[in-house]
């Protein structure tokens, strides 16, 4: 099947890849799927999942070095952790990574550091450096494949309590996990206007990164994908990718570009990558997150045919 354009007539008009629905079965003649799931973003040999919780004797590094985030609100002991002062929603979560690189917060307002674990008197301290010098000390507290419990170290103040929880299970290669450094890049504002293959450059990184993210909520088995605080600028639906009107671009895709010309410039390029070309739906594959990983890919192969706007 082909993925066809549709406009959707609403307030969001739609520019998609879609396919057609698929032909009823009759009733008895049940067929097997084929499907065989591809994978279009890595390769090499370690491209299977480690199931912490399998691991017998697995040092607290090795536990930790997982993707963190907030056990829900109640997982805090202050809202600052989890509201801004504008009163903006925060996601507070951690990426820790074997080769020392820290992402913090990594679905909003994300930053890059390095983490090193050292022993103090009141147990394991993690000690968190960003740019500029800037520092966060944690006590881990308790540490187990799935479950995090620290507490923030302020001086002059209460401690803050952070309650985290993880699936317990990473990637083989932690490198393809979609929020390493060399893959969130893109979503950074440049520090000035860039040229067109510059753009070109970081709408690929947005659609790569997207396929990774599809991929790493497949290898973890992920019952429900959210996107709460990622760069909004494809819509994501049953079978299909779509974008906003041009005028309705989110803030957070916005954000990415140093101003919204810019963005726009990416947007029309994303926009004539959707509607211009067709992709093929994986056959026989009725599960989303597969088939959205394939045309995802397919969409990454036609940009680098492309190489510019």
């Amino acid at each position: 099947m082909i993925l066809r354009v549709i406009l959707a007539l609403s307030i969001f008009q739609l520019i998609s890849c879609y396919d057609e629905t698929p032909p009823k079965k009759e009733k008895g003649k049940e067929e097997a799927s084929d499907f065989v799931f591809q994978e279009a973003f890595v390769s090499g040999s370690d491209t299977g999942v480690v199931d912490l919780t399998n691991l017998t004797e697995a040092k607290i590094s090795t536990l930790l070095c997982q993707e963190w985030n907030l056990k829900k609100i109640e997982g805090s002991s202050d809202e600052s952790q989890v509201w801004t002062k504008d009163n903006e929603r925060i996601f507070p979560g951690f990426v820790f990574f074997p080769d020392s690189i820290v992402v913090e917060n990594p679905h909003d307002k994300k930053r890059i550091g390095t983490w090193t674990a050292v022993s103090s008197p009141e147990g394991a301290e993690l000690q968190l450096t960003f740019s500029g010098g800037v520092k966060r000390i944690l006590l881990l507290k308790n540490v187990t494949a799935k479950t995090l419990l620290m507490q923030e170290v302020q001086s002059g103040k209460e401690p803050k309590k952070w309650i985290m929880e993880a699936t317990g299970k990473v990637l083989q290669n932690y490198k393809d996990n979609p929020f390493y450094p060399d893959h969130i890049q893109w979503m950074f504002r440049p520090k000035k206007k860039e040229s067109d293959a510059e753009l070109f450059s970081r709408v690929r990184a947005m659609v790569w990164f997207y396929g990774l993210y599809y991929r790493y909520n497949i290898k973890m088995n992920a019952d429900v994908i959210t996107y709460k605080g990622l760069p909004e600028v494809f819509v994501w639906y049953n079978r299909g990718i779509g974008l906003p009107e041009k005028g309705l671009i989110e803030t957070s895709f916005v954000n990415c570009f140093y101003n919204k010309d810019q963005a726009n410039k990416a947007y029309d390029f994303l926009r004539k990558l959707l509607v211009d070309y067709e992709y093929k739906w994986p056959k026989k594959q009725n599960v989303w997150l597969y088939a959205t990983h394939d045309v995802l890919g397919q969409m990454v192969h036609k940009i680098d045919s492309l190489q510019r706007f």
